[in-house]
């Protein structure tokens, strides 16, 4: 006897999560992809340029 299970693998190629059987609900998986999905990194802060470093110097 052999089981069903569906691995999810993130962008990263990852291994995100196991959903068994053919009898879970398909709504977790679908909110659980699609915050994978959308689980943005944001943007790291730019390093100041000289005209920032220059403005702290009068503040």
């Amino acid at each position: 006897m052999h089981g069903a299970v569906t691995h999810v693998i993130d962008r990263g190629g990852r291994f995100a999560a196991k959903f068994h059987g053919l009898r879970f609900d398909p709504l977790n998986m679908v909110l659980y992809i699609n915050g994978l999905t959308n689980n943005v990194r944001k943007p790291a802060k730019p390093e100041p340029g000289w005209w920032d470093r220059l403005k702290v110097m009068f503040l």
